[in-house]
């Protein structure tokens, strides 16, 4: 691999990390888990996560097609940085566990729906 091809492929390799490593797929597995712990229904849960990922397809072909990959990818990251610290840091500060059921929940109303909003 050569010049442009091994660039191309330096690229592709560091997306499909990058997506893994933002904890997509963890949240799908375990996210209806965790939003029973703080009081959600996990079918519910599950039922809106799906639809909202069925929808959003459409717009995301479309804003690709128009706006242009690169910039989708660049303004994308930025939104996925923000959400990421938004949950991270509401998580740390407001996320408890009860000694005795083990079971988390978020002491701060509105800091469980900036958790809800940012997922």
């Amino acid at each position: 691999l050569h010049g442009r091809v091994f660039s191309l492929c330096v690229l592709g390799v560091t997306l499909q990390l990058l997506q893994q490593l933002v904890g997509m797929n963890a949240f799908m597995y375990f996210g209806p888990k965790i939003f029973e712990s703080i009081g959600f229904s996990k079918n519910l849960f599950t039922t809106i996560n799906n639809f909202v990922n069925f929808l959003s397809t459409f717009p995301a072909v479309l804003l690709a097609d128009l706006a242009g990959r690169r910039q989708l990818m660049l303004w994308s990251s930025i939104g996925m940085f923000v959400a990421c610290m938004l949950m991270g840091t509401f998580g740390t500060i407001f996320v408890e566990q009860d000694a005795a059921t083990g079971a988390y929940f978020v002491s701060n109303d509105s800091a469980r729906w900036v958790i809800t909003a940012s997922t």
